[in-house]
């Protein structure tokens, strides 16, 4: 998300890496959320009969969403919004990977160059790599087994977080 909100206060959430790629995003109070209820299962499980497999969940991972899929960019554009910074669809610019890749490789290089070492790019090829992935998760077993919902939404939990944000760069200023 760090990335995310400084790609959008540098005014460049409007550069669309990756072809509406989907993910998955995880606001951190649900993901609490579905740990409070891991253990509360956990307790009670301990004070009965052992569950039927598909309903155990001692030893089981579960992944955790919003549950409310969207694109990556997207999400970069409800940022930039929530920031006031929005992105008219007319403005965006798409760009293909390897121009993308190509690009980093010389921020990279030239920074690292001009810093003698001690400075990184804010384009890094890793972040390039993560704007072109899809990400989706399954989330069907921590419904099932969990009972989860989220306890927050994806809107609200952008702005939340955008909030966050702002509040920490003013308290560094």
């Amino acid at each position: 998300m760090a990335r995310i909100v400084d790609t959008c206060k540098q005014g460049k959430a409007r550069y669309q890496m990756g072809e509406n790629n989907p993910w998955d995003f995880v606001h951190v109070a649900n993901l609490v959320h579905a740990c409070i209820l891991s253990a509360e299962r956990l307790l009670a499980a301990s004070e009965s009969a052992p569950l039927p497999i598909g309903q155990r969940v001692e030893g089981e991972a579960f992944n955790i969403t919003n549950l409310e899929r969207m694109t990556f960019w997207d999400f970069t554009l409800a940022t930039a919004a929530a920031m006031g910074k929005p992105v008219k669809e007319e403005d965006i610019v798409k760009v293909p990977r390897i121009i993308a890749l190509i690009v980093c490789f010389f921020s990279e290089w030239g920074v690292w160059l001009f810093s003698l070492g001690r400075k990184q790019s804010t384009m890094v090829r890793e972040g390039v790599i993560f704007a072109f992935i899809t990400r989706t998760l399954n989330t069907d077993k921590a419904v099932k087994v969990l009972g989860y919902q989220p306890v927050i939404g994806l809107k609200d939990g952008i702005q939340e977080s955008v909030d966050w944000y702002m509040k920490q760069d003013k308290k560094n200023e």
